[in-house]
């Protein structure tokens, strides 16, 4: 039986995203690839070009097809672009791939799961001023959105928006040292799977009392709000918070 080892050849122009891991023998048929993944809303080819060393049989041409990204996905991606722009990203100290066509989980600051959806947006000390937009509701896969910025006089106050609502995945919320203004939404006291909800330093936040409301996050361990204009009475449904660990309204009202 004949038997070679073949040479391949991968197409230059798909060599950033085509890597060839391992070939064996043409009788056993084995070309072992990895692929990077498409960022991009646009599929993309590439080619393979695999000779038999001996030139006994004809040279072969592989055409390889990958996927853009999916219609989900392309929706998180402006969401993170919204709040690249209303967190001054490009004067933050790292921004690496934002707005890239990279993965996601590529972009700083960004965790993804295996199917490219945003699962985590960390940022510490990365120069963050501005305010959360809209859009922040559309990361739906979203599980922690730990967030400490810089006081801006320029950026504008506004108030967290109701559309954080959506993020019904949410375990983590923690916004420190951000421009905010008017009071907290009542969509996030419907976060029911919030383990931490900790707000610091908001700057121009409303009078605002605690609502009753509050008694919806059951899996909540840590509460924190702090300066953030909280008045009146803890309500009693606070008590109903059984599995509360810690909890901190420091400057407050």
């Amino acid at each position: 039986m004949y038997n070679t080892l073949p040479l391949v050849e991968v197409d230059e122009a798909a060599q950033s995203w085509i890597k060839l891991v391992q070939v064996r023998s043409l009788n056993n048929g084995q070309i072992l690839l990895s692929f990077e993944e498409n960022g991009s809303e646009q599929p993309r080819s590439g080619k393979l070009l695999v000779k038999d060393y001996n030139g006994k049989i004809e040279p072969i041409t592989i055409t390889l097809v990958q996927e853009g990204i999916s219609e989900s996905i392309i929706k998180e991606k402006a969401a993170l672009a919204a709040f690249y722009e209303a967190m001054g990203g490009q004067n933050w100290k790292d921004n690496t791939n934002w707005l890239s066509d990279k993965p996601l989980r590529k972009w700083f600051g960004v965790g993804a799961d295996d199917k490219g959806h945003v699962k985590y947006i960390s940022f510490w000390g990365n120069g963050l001023k501005g305010y959360l937009p809209k859009e922040i509701g559309d990361l739906t896969e979203l599980e922690e959105l730990s967030l400490s910025g810089e006081y801006s006089s320029t950026s504008g106050y506004r108030p967290i928006p109701e559309e954080i609502g959506n993020l019904k995945k949410l375990k983590n919320l923690t916004l420190q040292g951000l421009s905010f203004s008017g009071t907290l939404p009542a969509s996030l006291f419907g976060l029911t799977e919030l383990e931490q909800l900790y707000i610091n330093n908001p700057y121009w936040m409303d009078p605002q009392p605690i609502p009753p409301t509050i008694k919806n996050l059951k899996k909540l361990k840590t509460l924190g709000i702090n300066y953030a204009n909280i008045t009146g009475e803890l309500p009693p449904e606070i008590g109903e918070l059984y599995d509360l660990e810690y909890l901190r309204l420091n400057f407050n009202n």
